[in-house]
C-alpha cells in the first residue's frame, strides 16, 4: 500500500521524534494508509480518537451505525490491526468519546507533543480543537495533516449479545500488554457503565507457563492495567487487583 505524506501545519514540523502523539480518525477503514508515515514522528505513545467531523460533538460517530456502545468493538479490532507495523510504539484507542455524549475535551496521561489528522480541515476548525477540544498539550504541541482518501462507513459489528452492564469482571496475567490484552480490557471497558474490576495473576499461578520467571512482577503488570484502562476510560471505576491460589 501506498504510503500517504503528512502535510505540515502552518507551525513547525518537528525537528526529531516526539513521544506521544495523538491521531483523529473520521476514516477507520483507510487508517493503514498513513500509518507509516507516522513512524517518522512519534515514538513512544500513539492515542486515536475518533471523531466524524471536528465540530462534531463527542459521542456523535454515526449513531445511527452505533447505537450501542460493543458495537464499536469491530471497529477497533481493526484500527489495531492496521496500526501493527507500528509494533514499537503504545497504541490507545480511545473510547471516552464514543461512549459520552457530555464529554468536553480529549483527557489523556500523557501530554499531547503532536495532534494528526487524517483529514483535511480548515484552519479554523483545527485551532480551535487544539485549543478547546484536548486537555492535555505541551507547550510546543503541533499538528500534521493529510488525506486518507473518500470517506467510508465504518464497519459495524453483528453482536449477539450487545448488553453493557453496571460492572464488568475480567481477568490474565497481562504480561508486557500487547493488542490481545488492549483489546480485551477495552471490549470490558465498552459493556460497563460504572466499573470495571480486572484480576492479574500472582506469580505463584505461573509456574506452568513457558519461561513463568521472565514474565514481569505483579506490582508492574497491576500499573500497566491501571495506566492503560485511565487512559482508555477515565470515566469507570478501575478495581485492578492480584489474583492469588492459596491451594
Amino acid at each position: 500500500m501506498q504510503e500517504e505524506k503528512l502535510i505540515v501545519s502552518q507551525f513547525a514540523e518537528p525537528k526529531m521524534l516526539v513521544k506521544t502523539g495523538l491521531l483523529i480518525v473520521s476514516n477507520p477503514t483507510h487508517i493503514a494508509k498513513i500509518i507509516p508515515s507516522l513512524k517518522k514522528y512519534v515514538n513512544n505513545t500513539l492515542y486515536i480518537q475518533l471523531l466524524s467531523a471536528l465540530t462534531d460533538p463527542f459521542g456523535s460517530f454515526y449513531p445511527n451505525l452505533f447505537n450501542t456502545w460493543p458495537k464499536f468493538r469491530q471497529t477497533i479490532t481493526g484500527i489495531y490491526k492496521q496500526a501493527s507495523d507500528l509494533n514499537e510504539i503504545d497504541i490507545r484507542v480511545l473510547i471516552s468519546g464514543l461512549k459520552y455524549k457530555n464529554m468536553e475535551y480529549i483527557r489523556t496521561s500523557r501530554p499531547i507533543d503532536l495532534v494528526i489528522f487524517d483529514q483535511q480541515h480548515p484552519e479554523k476548525d483545527i485551532n480551535n480543537f487544539m485549543k478547546n477540544r484536548i486537555k492535555n498539550v505541551t507547550e510546543g504541541c503541533t499538528f500534521l495533516t493529510t488525506d486518507s482518501g473518500s470517506i467510508e462507513e465504518p464497519i459495524v459489528d453483528v453482536v449477539d449479545n450487545d448488553k453493557v452492564y453496571k460492572h464488568s469482571v475480567l481477568g490474565g496475567t497481562f504480561d508486557r500488554l500487547h493488542t490481545a490484552h488492549k483489546l480485551l480490557l477495552t471490549e470490558a471497558s465498552l459493556r460497563a457503565t460504572e466499573k470495571i474490576t480486572v484480576g492479574v495473576t500472582e506469580e505463584n499461578m505461573l509456574g506452568n507457563k513457558t519461561l513463568w520467571e521472565l514474565i514481569q512482577p505483579i506490582d508492574e503488570r497491576i500499573s500497566a492495567v491501571k495506566d492503560f484502562l485511565k487512559d482508555i476510560n477515565s470515566e469507570l471505576i478501575r478495581n485492578v487487583v492480584p489474583i492469588s491460589d492459596f491451594c
